[in-house]
């Protein structure tokens, strides 16, 4: 006996198929996509209370407009059991005159409550300074971002 399924049955499964593979309807929108960097290029630890921490920075070598060129995560507690996990990425967002234009964003349980845009004024060398503080960390870190004649921040 050979079984049919309608036509609006195998629409519904294909939507739903899809869904699981590229998440809900509307998340497709433009935002810094997470994206995780081979190696920190500093870690630490410390305690918040009595729960332990652990935060570590990753910097990408070079990044196009789109691209993420900070990533910083922190964990509070034991990550997976009842620790809370919070990634900060700064994406380069491109160049409007003499002006860097990056976004902060902020992912909490995998949402994105914050983003906050930041303008970097370009010196004469194309150069402009971040300073960004990993949570839980006891100091900031300053970082020279300099533009190239491709757009490409080094």
């Amino acid at each position: 006996m050979m079984q049919h399924t309608s036509t609006t049955t195998q629409v519904a499964l294909l939507v739903c198929a899809t869904s699981l593979v590229l998440g809900p309807l509307g998340a497709s929108d433009v935002r810094a996509q997470p994206v995780k960097l081979a190696t920190p290029v500093t870690e630490g630890t410390g305690r918040s209370g009595e729960f332990p921490t652990k935060w570590a920075l990753y910097i990408s070598p070079e990044a196009a407009p789109g691209d993420t060129i900070v990533s910083i995560e922190s964990v509070i507690g034991t990550f997976g059991k009842c620790g809370i996990l919070t990634t900060t990425h700064f994406y380069f967002a491109g160049v409007d005159g003499r002006t860097l234009h990056l976004y902060r964003v902020e992912f909490k349980d995998l949402k994105e409550p914050t983003r906050d845009p930041i303008l970097l004024p370009l010196a004469a060398d194309n150069a402009a300074l971040l300073r960004v503080r990993p949570l839980f960390a006891d100091r900031s870190f300053t970082l020279r971002l300099r533009l190239g004649a491709d757009n490409l921040l080094i």
